[in-house]
Protein backbone atom coordinates (compact mmCIF):
# COMPACT_ATOMS: atom_id res chain seq x y z
CA UNK A 1 0.00 0.00 0.00
CA UNK A 2 1.02 3.26 -1.07
CA UNK A 3 1.61 6.23 1.42
CA UNK A 4 -0.24 7.99 -0.79
CA UNK A 5 -3.53 5.80 -0.43
CA UNK A 6 -3.18 6.07 3.41
CA UNK A 7 -3.36 9.27 3.42
CA UNK A 8 -6.31 9.24 0.84
CA UNK A 9 -8.56 7.05 3.66
CA UNK A 10 -11.05 8.75 6.02
CA UNK A 11 -11.53 7.67 9.58
CA UNK A 12 -14.27 8.36 11.13
CA UNK A 13 -14.97 8.66 14.78
CA UNK A 14 -18.84 8.20 15.61
CA UNK A 15 -18.32 7.11 19.73
CA UNK A 16 -16.94 8.75 22.08
CA UNK A 17 -13.96 5.88 23.09
CA UNK A 18 -12.53 6.12 19.90
CA UNK A 19 -12.43 10.18 20.20
CA UNK A 20 -10.52 9.80 23.66
CA UNK A 21 -7.95 7.28 22.16
CA UNK A 22 -7.25 9.62 19.51
CA UNK A 23 -7.32 12.45 21.37
CA UNK A 24 -4.21 11.63 23.62
CA UNK A 25 -1.00 13.07 22.18
CA UNK A 26 0.93 10.24 22.26
CA UNK A 27 -1.31 8.13 20.69
CA UNK A 28 -1.74 11.01 17.97
CA UNK A 29 2.37 11.09 17.69
CA UNK A 30 2.34 7.22 17.16
CA UNK A 31 0.18 7.35 14.12
CA UNK A 32 1.89 10.71 12.89
CA UNK A 33 5.30 8.30 12.73
CA UNK A 34 3.05 5.67 11.04
CA UNK A 35 1.26 7.68 8.43
CA UNK A 36 5.29 8.08 7.27
CA UNK A 37 6.36 4.34 6.85
CA UNK A 38 5.16 1.26 8.10
CA UNK A 39 7.35 -0.07 11.54
CA UNK A 40 7.48 -2.10 14.18
CA UNK A 41 6.60 -1.70 17.35
CA UNK A 42 10.41 -1.04 18.11
CA UNK A 43 10.84 0.61 15.71
CA UNK A 44 8.25 3.38 16.66
CA UNK A 45 9.39 3.52 20.43
CA UNK A 46 12.83 4.11 19.19
CA UNK A 47 11.64 7.33 17.00
CA UNK A 48 10.26 8.50 20.39
CA UNK A 49 13.34 7.24 22.77
CA UNK A 50 11.08 5.07 24.51
CA UNK A 51 11.42 1.29 25.36
CA UNK A 52 8.68 -0.53 23.14
CA UNK A 53 7.05 -2.04 26.60
CA UNK A 54 5.95 1.73 26.86
CA UNK A 55 4.05 1.76 23.56
CA UNK A 56 2.12 -1.35 23.59
CA UNK A 57 -1.06 -0.71 25.38
CA UNK A 58 -1.11 2.24 23.37
CA UNK A 59 -0.83 0.83 19.59
CA UNK A 60 -3.18 -2.56 20.64
CA UNK A 61 -5.69 0.47 21.56
CA UNK A 62 -4.95 2.53 18.17
CA UNK A 63 -5.62 -0.69 16.89
CA UNK A 64 -8.31 -1.68 18.03
CA UNK A 65 -10.42 1.49 17.53
CA UNK A 66 -8.88 1.34 13.35
CA UNK A 67 -6.22 3.98 13.69
CA UNK A 68 -3.28 1.40 12.55
CA UNK A 69 -3.75 -1.93 11.11
CA UNK A 70 -1.23 -4.68 10.85
CA UNK A 71 0.51 -4.33 7.46
CA UNK A 72 2.84 -6.83 7.59
CA UNK A 73 4.09 -10.09 10.33
CA UNK A 74 7.02 -11.85 10.18
CA UNK A 75 8.95 -13.97 12.06
CA UNK A 76 11.95 -12.82 14.15
CA UNK A 77 14.11 -15.07 16.68
CA UNK A 78 10.83 -17.65 17.21
CA UNK A 79 8.83 -14.58 17.64
CA UNK A 80 6.19 -12.79 15.72
CA UNK A 81 6.84 -9.18 14.62
CA UNK A 82 4.25 -7.18 13.65
CA UNK A 83 4.98 -4.06 11.29
CA UNK A 84 1.96 -1.58 11.58
CA UNK A 85 1.06 1.81 9.40
CA UNK A 86 -1.73 4.09 9.80
CA UNK A 87 -4.91 3.68 8.56
CA UNK A 88 -5.86 6.72 7.34
CA UNK A 89 -4.55 11.21 7.73
CA UNK A 90 -8.37 12.28 7.87
CA UNK A 91 -9.98 12.08 10.88
CA UNK A 92 -13.94 12.82 10.53
CA UNK A 93 -15.72 13.45 13.93
CA UNK A 94 -19.25 12.88 13.64
CA UNK A 95 -20.84 16.37 14.29
CA UNK A 96 -23.50 14.85 17.10
CA UNK A 97 -20.53 13.38 19.03
CA UNK A 98 -19.48 17.14 19.88
CA UNK A 99 -22.91 19.08 19.79
CA UNK A 100 -23.37 21.85 22.29
CA UNK A 101 -26.70 21.43 21.58
CA UNK A 102 -27.89 18.31 23.38
CA UNK A 103 -26.94 16.88 26.55
CA UNK A 104 -24.78 13.96 25.29
CA UNK A 105 -23.11 16.42 23.31
CA UNK A 106 -22.33 17.98 26.14
CA UNK A 107 -21.34 14.97 28.14
CA UNK A 108 -19.11 14.05 25.42
CA UNK A 109 -17.20 17.47 24.72
CA UNK A 110 -16.51 17.08 28.98
CA UNK A 111 -15.57 14.07 28.90
CA UNK A 112 -12.56 14.32 25.90
CA UNK A 113 -11.99 17.92 27.79
CA UNK A 114 -10.93 15.83 31.16
CA UNK A 115 -9.50 12.99 29.59
CA UNK A 116 -7.44 15.54 27.27
CA UNK A 117 -6.51 17.67 30.76
CA UNK A 118 -5.20 14.47 32.38
CA UNK A 119 -2.80 13.40 29.90
CA UNK A 120 -1.30 16.54 29.71
CA UNK A 121 -1.57 16.49 33.35
CA UNK A 122 0.62 13.12 33.66
CA UNK A 123 3.07 14.21 31.26
CA UNK A 124 3.85 17.35 33.01
CA UNK A 125 4.29 15.34 36.26
CA UNK A 126 6.68 12.81 34.53
CA UNK A 127 8.66 15.93 32.90
CA UNK A 128 9.00 17.48 36.39
CA UNK A 129 9.90 14.41 37.96
CA UNK A 130 12.20 13.46 35.11
CA UNK A 131 14.20 16.48 35.73
CA UNK A 132 14.25 16.37 39.51
CA UNK A 133 15.86 13.28 39.29
CA UNK A 134 18.38 14.52 36.50
CA UNK A 135 19.51 17.78 39.16
CA UNK A 136 19.63 14.97 42.23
Amino acid sequence: MEMNEVRAKEIRIDNLEALKIIADPFRTQIVEILLLEPLTVKQVADKLGLAPSKLYYHVNQLEKHGFIEIVETRMVANLQEKIYQACGGNIHIAADLLNFRTPDGKENINQVLLSVLDTTREDILRSMQARTFELE
